[in-house]
Protein backbone atom coordinates (compact mmCIF):
# COMPACT_ATOMS: atom_id res chain seq x y z
CA UNK A 1 0.00 0.00 0.00
CA UNK A 2 1.56 3.19 -0.84
CA UNK A 3 -0.48 6.68 0.03
CA UNK A 4 0.50 9.89 -0.81
CA UNK A 5 -0.70 13.36 0.59
CA UNK A 6 -1.44 16.35 -1.25
CA UNK A 7 -1.13 19.76 0.24
CA UNK A 8 -2.67 22.16 -2.45
CA UNK A 9 -1.18 25.81 -2.03
CA UNK A 10 -1.81 27.95 -4.73
CA UNK A 11 -0.35 31.17 -4.90
CA UNK A 12 -2.33 34.75 -5.70
CA UNK A 13 -4.64 34.12 -3.06
CA UNK A 14 -7.07 37.53 -3.09
CA UNK A 15 -8.20 38.18 0.21
CA UNK A 16 -5.36 37.44 2.53
CA UNK A 17 -2.00 37.71 0.09
CA UNK A 18 0.77 34.61 0.36
CA UNK A 19 -1.45 32.87 3.26
CA UNK A 20 -0.14 30.17 3.04
CA UNK A 21 3.18 31.83 4.71
CA UNK A 22 1.52 34.24 6.92
CA UNK A 23 2.80 33.63 10.63
CA UNK A 24 0.71 31.66 12.94
CA UNK A 25 1.34 31.40 16.48
CA UNK A 26 5.36 31.49 15.40
CA UNK A 27 5.65 30.22 11.92
CA UNK A 28 3.95 29.50 8.57
CA UNK A 29 0.57 28.22 8.37
CA UNK A 30 1.51 25.93 5.69
CA UNK A 31 4.17 24.65 8.16
CA UNK A 32 1.08 22.96 10.30
CA UNK A 33 -0.04 20.89 7.18
CA UNK A 34 3.64 19.89 5.98
CA UNK A 35 5.18 18.75 10.06
CA UNK A 36 1.79 16.94 10.98
CA UNK A 37 1.86 14.57 7.14
CA UNK A 38 5.55 14.45 7.68
CA UNK A 39 5.27 13.65 11.72
CA UNK A 40 1.98 11.22 11.43
CA UNK A 41 4.58 8.67 9.31
CA UNK A 42 1.16 7.51 7.55
CA UNK A 43 2.26 8.87 4.00
CA UNK A 44 4.88 7.34 1.72
CA UNK A 45 5.22 11.03 -0.64
CA UNK A 46 4.12 14.52 0.74
CA UNK A 47 4.02 16.63 -2.28
CA UNK A 48 2.96 20.54 -2.00
CA UNK A 49 0.61 20.86 -5.12
CA UNK A 50 1.85 24.67 -5.97
CA UNK A 51 2.62 26.94 -8.79
CA UNK A 52 4.81 29.19 -6.86
CA UNK A 53 8.61 28.77 -7.32
CA UNK A 54 8.70 31.33 -4.41
CA UNK A 55 6.90 28.65 -2.36
CA UNK A 56 8.42 25.56 -3.68
CA UNK A 57 11.89 27.23 -2.18
CA UNK A 58 10.46 28.05 1.13
CA UNK A 59 9.39 24.87 1.55
CA UNK A 60 12.59 23.07 -0.26
CA UNK A 61 14.05 22.61 3.14
CA UNK A 62 11.21 20.33 4.54
CA UNK A 63 11.15 16.34 3.89
CA UNK A 64 8.23 16.57 1.40
CA UNK A 65 8.22 15.98 -2.86
CA UNK A 66 8.69 19.56 -4.52
CA UNK A 67 9.60 17.97 -7.88
CA UNK A 68 7.22 19.39 -10.33
CA UNK A 69 4.46 22.23 -10.05
CA UNK A 70 1.62 22.48 -10.72
CA UNK A 71 0.54 25.13 -13.83
CA UNK A 72 -1.48 28.16 -13.90
CA UNK A 73 -4.42 26.81 -15.55
CA UNK A 74 -5.09 24.70 -12.23
CA UNK A 75 -4.18 27.61 -9.63
CA UNK A 76 -7.18 29.77 -10.51
CA UNK A 77 -9.85 30.86 -8.20
CA UNK A 78 -12.30 28.80 -9.98
CA UNK A 79 -9.84 25.46 -9.99
CA UNK A 80 -12.00 22.93 -8.87
CA UNK A 81 -9.17 20.69 -6.33
CA UNK A 82 -10.19 17.62 -8.09
CA UNK A 83 -8.66 19.01 -11.02
CA UNK A 84 -5.56 19.47 -9.28
CA UNK A 85 -5.80 15.74 -7.45
CA UNK A 86 -5.87 14.89 -11.07
CA UNK A 87 -2.93 16.35 -12.43
CA UNK A 88 -0.88 15.41 -9.59
CA UNK A 89 -1.91 11.76 -9.91
CA UNK A 90 -1.34 11.71 -13.39
CA UNK A 91 2.39 13.49 -13.28
CA UNK A 92 3.02 10.85 -10.87
CA UNK A 93 1.63 8.17 -13.23
CA UNK A 94 4.25 9.38 -16.05
CA UNK A 95 6.97 9.24 -13.55
CA UNK A 96 5.92 5.62 -12.67
CA UNK A 97 5.02 5.67 -9.41
CA UNK A 98 1.26 4.61 -8.13
CA UNK A 99 -0.48 5.25 -5.39
CA UNK A 100 -2.91 2.83 -3.43
CA UNK A 101 -4.21 5.69 -1.21
CA UNK A 102 -4.88 9.39 -1.90
CA UNK A 103 -5.13 12.24 0.75
CA UNK A 104 -5.58 15.83 0.73
CA UNK A 105 -4.23 18.26 3.31
CA UNK A 106 -5.63 21.91 3.54
CA UNK A 107 -2.73 24.01 3.87
CA UNK A 108 -4.28 26.40 6.11
CA UNK A 109 -5.22 24.25 8.71
CA UNK A 110 -3.28 24.48 11.53
CA UNK A 111 -5.67 23.13 14.40
CA UNK A 112 -5.67 19.44 13.49
CA UNK A 113 -3.68 17.50 15.41
CA UNK A 114 -2.22 13.79 14.24
CA UNK A 115 -4.56 11.92 16.29
CA UNK A 116 -7.38 13.55 13.89
CA UNK A 117 -5.38 12.53 10.92
CA UNK A 118 -5.26 8.86 12.58
CA UNK A 119 -8.60 8.52 13.35
CA UNK A 120 -9.70 9.70 9.91
CA UNK A 121 -7.25 6.82 8.43
CA UNK A 122 -9.07 4.58 10.52
CA UNK A 123 -12.62 5.04 9.67
CA UNK A 124 -11.64 5.38 6.07
CA UNK A 125 -9.90 1.43 6.30
CA UNK A 126 -12.58 0.31 8.79
CA UNK A 127 -15.65 1.11 6.79
CA UNK A 128 -14.05 1.25 3.65
CA UNK A 129 -15.04 4.43 2.65
CA UNK A 130 -14.03 6.44 -0.72
CA UNK A 131 -13.57 9.72 0.79
CA UNK A 132 -13.11 11.29 4.47
CA UNK A 133 -13.17 14.31 5.70
CA UNK A 134 -12.21 16.82 8.29
CA UNK A 135 -14.64 19.41 9.89
CA UNK A 136 -14.73 21.86 12.76
CA UNK A 137 -18.40 22.23 14.45
CA UNK A 138 -16.74 25.16 16.29
CA UNK A 139 -13.46 26.59 16.36
CA UNK A 140 -12.29 29.74 16.58
CA UNK A 141 -8.98 31.32 17.26
CA UNK A 142 -8.40 34.59 17.21
CA UNK A 143 -4.88 36.27 16.08
CA UNK A 144 -3.32 38.83 13.75
CA UNK A 145 -1.40 37.08 10.30
CA UNK A 146 1.68 39.47 10.87
CA UNK A 147 5.14 38.13 10.53
CA UNK A 148 6.87 37.80 13.64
Amino acid sequence: MTRLAIIPARSGSKRIKNKNFKYFFGKPIINYSIDLAIESKLFDTIHVSTDSEEYLKKISNKKIDTSFKRPKYLSLDSTPLLDVIKYTINKYDKLNIKFTEIFLISSCNPLIKIADLNKGYRLFKKYKFDEVYNLAAKSFVRTSFNSP
